[in-house]
């Protein structure tokens, strides 16, 4: 679906190719990559972020559900780009990032994950922090089932599912899309 930047929908290239933004000029200055099966993030020095590939539920965050072969910036609204972007991370139907000043922002649809449901479908991306229970994020890390947070205080969070005990809170159970607060003991 365009995952690889190259302009088309090959699905497998043997060798390594440069990014392109179009037919002419390369993305550069990326300084935090994201990828999955059907889509890719990048993540620039200045504060942009570009994603490209499958955009069935608006998981590029560029306001439309067109696939994408070349990265489009990420925006707030039809008129403004998001900015200011310190890491951001794709899952098969959506992205979640940080930015410098902490917030947490989402786009396309994240499966329960902080409002991002069918309901509440965004096809640009939000902040999340707005509802008070996610605190001002530092550093994210999406897996397959979850999402793994350090706030600017250094606290760990993680939301998603628990079947395997993944919480580390001695219980497994379906899990919960809220963030829970993972606690260390001292031993």
């Amino acid at each position: 679906k365009g995952a690889l930047s190259n302009g088309t929908n090959v699905e497998h290239i043997k060798t390594f190719i440069q990014v392109k933004l179009n037919n002419s000029t390369h993305l550069s200055g990326i300084v935090h990559i994201a990828a999955g099966y059907h889509a890719s993030v990048f993540a620039s020095s200045n504060g942009e972020v570009y994603t490209v590939g499958l955009n069935d539920k608006g998981q590029l965050g560029d306001g439309t559900r067109y696939d994408r072969n070349f990265p489009v910036r990420v925006r707030k609204n039809n008129s403004t780009y998001l900015s200011n972007v310190r890491k951001a991370e794709y899952r098969s139907t959506y992205i979640l990032g940080c930015t410098f000043d902490g917030d947490l922002f989402g786009t396309g649809l994240g499966g329960g994950n902080f409002g991002l449901t069918a309901k509440d479908r965004t096809y640009y991306a939000q902040y999340l922090n707005s509802s008070g229970y996610i605190p001002k994020i530092a550093d994210i890390v999406c897996s397959a089932g979850n999402v793994i947070m350090i706030t600017i205080d250094n606290e760990v969070y993680i939301s998603g599912t628990n079947g395997n005990g993944v919480y580390g809170n001695g219980k497994k159970s379906a899990g919960d899309f809220r963030p829970y607060k993972v606690k260390f003991n001292d031993s």
